[in-house]
């Protein structure tokens, strides 16, 4: 039996396979997600709040057979849908609301499936994949983000149910970097059988299938005016080798086979909502910290002390960030792309009024204290949601000595970053610049400007005893406290 890296090389045979089981096979691709860069042409209306510094790829499909092609707004300059396979039948489907980068969010009857045949990142601290509900109707014109007749769309961009990541992503191969694998997507479940069993005659077994079941029983799915559209999106942070992964994300789009299968005799098994993975362990981080009230305290108190004379001082408290998976999707909400492997807090915005204005992040290292495989602060402007500059924890180290004595605690235990304008000490190892957006080289969503709204929001991936996004109960949540510099007294 072929390995599905050999697959991958003569996909041809898995397209004859599935073909003969049932099923109408179209080619999709995987590409590479710069959500800065398309923003900042256009092509994005939103960056969505982007991990910095963490790469995303997406599943781009065809029109299923039979439906339009979705036409860009006029005058947009952006391109048009690619046309799919026509229907048997000669029978014409409403296109995918248009958003772009078009094909990226696509329609799925209820029993089509999706199949990635693609290697694993090269070593990195975390990779996985995850199913969205990316769009849905909305009965508020005011929100319109894309329109079929009088059906208006509104962003939901929430996960739906467990991610495929580095610990349970099933591969070939007793490595789990650059392994080939297997994933199945699709909210029906005899869809998913029929699929399994002819992957199966491929020696693609159980051992290196990864099925996910769409929960079809709560969604809107079907190609008709007003229904759900879907994305898949991988993630990939802090990877060992940087040239290695460049080399990996720059071949992702020719070395992953992704298809479309749509049963030529319909199905109607759907499946339910499925199980979540836990989060939480019963234990608080602040039980792992010795001195941790003390810590912070001194943290504040040296802040106030150092700029207190020159700076007017705004302390921003942390909180939640975004509503997650079916109950933003429930709810109406705007889930933001959110990951059941992270736990998301953030700020209320705040401005830098002149390039003299600056804020200080600090807290925990969620890191060693063991509540997180990886953790990292990201600065983001609006309107775009983007995600300008970051700091991970693998730069936390060393950054609270001058700040906690270690008569009090640990200071490695804490974190204190700035992030200021051009002009600051930056040689420090310890301040993040914050670059501008009005004549930005790499583009606008690259920076802000003076008076730009901005908020600060922390990730916590992977808590390692579970596996999954720890519980906002058992954090203590990162601080921001924010510098403008006083004027001149009259």
């Amino acid at each position: 039996m072929p390995s599905i890296a050999e697959l991958i090389e003569h996909r041809e045979m898995v397209e004859e396979t599935l073909s003969s089981a049932g099923f109408i096979v179209q080619e999709g691709s995987m590409q590479v997600l710069d959500c800065l860069a398309l923003a900042s042409e256009g092509r994005l209306s939103s960056c969505f709040g982007n991990n910095a510094g963490s790469a995303y790829t997406a599943l781009f499909l065809p029109p299923a057979p039979g439906q339009e092609a979705a036409k860009a707004p006029e005058g947009s300059g952006l391109p048009d849908e690619e046309p799919g396979v026509a229907a048997a039948d000669g029978s014409v489907l409403p296109a995918n609301p248009y958003f772009s980068p078009v094909g990226w969010s696509w329609k799925l009857r209820g029993d089509e499936a999706v199949l990635v045949l693609g290697y694993t990142p090269p070593a990195c601290i975390y990779h996985s994949l995850v199913s969205y509900v990316l769009l849905s109707e909305d009965d508020s014109p005011a929100k319109e983000e894309g329109a079929e007749g009088d059906i208006f769309y509104h962003p939901t961009f929430a996960s739906l149910g467990r991610s495929a990541n580095m610990r349970t992503l099933k591969h070939e191969g007793t490595r789990p970097d650059l392994a080939s694998f297997a994933y199945l997507l699709t909210g029906d479940v005899r869809s998913a059988e029929v699929a399994a069993v002819a992957l199966s005659k491929l020696g693609i077994t159980d051992a290196g299938l990864n099925v996910h079941l769409l929960p079809a029983q709560v969604l809107s799915m079907g190609l008709g005016t007003g229904k759900d559209t879907f994305a898949v999106l991988g993630r990939a942070s802090g990877p060992e080798d940087p040239g290695l992964f460049d080399q990996w994300l720059s071949a992702v789009a020719d070395e992953t086979v992704v298809l479309r299968l749509t049963p030529k005799k319909a199905f109607h098994l759907p499946a339910p909502a499925g199980s979540l993975a836990p989060r939480g362990t019963g234990m608080h981080e602040a039980g792992r910290i010795q001195g941790v009230r003390e810590g912070l305290a001194a943290i504040r108190d040296a802040l106030v002390r150092q700029y207190g004379k020159d700076y007017e001082m705004e302390e921003l408290p942390s909180r939640i960030a975004v509503t997650e998976g079916l109950t933003a999707y429930l709810d109406g909400r705007n889930a933001e792309g959110d990951n059941p492997d992270a736990a998301y807090l953030m700020t209320g915005d705040f401005t830098f009024e002149s390039d003299e204005d600056f804020c200080v992040v600090y807290g925990v290292n969620h890191t060693r204290s063991g509540k997180a495989t990886y953790s990292n602060v990201v600065l983001y402007a609006k309107p775009w949601l983007a995600g300008i500059a970051s700091i991970y924890d693998r730069s936390f180290e060393g950054s609270a000595e001058g700040y906690v004595p270690a008569e009090v605690a640990d200071p490695d235990d804490f974190y204190v970053f700035k992030l200021a304008r051009p002009g600051w000490a930056l040689a420090d190892g310890h301040t993040v610049e914050v670059p501008a957006s009005t004549g930005n080289p790499r583009g606008r969503c690259y920076g802000a400007d003076a008076g730009q709204p901005l908020f600060c929001a922390f990730r916590a991936y992977m808590e390692p005893e579970t596996g999954t996004g720890p519980a906002y109960s058992e954090l203590i949540w990162d601080r921001l406290m924010v510098f403008h510099k006083k004027g001149d007294a009259d």
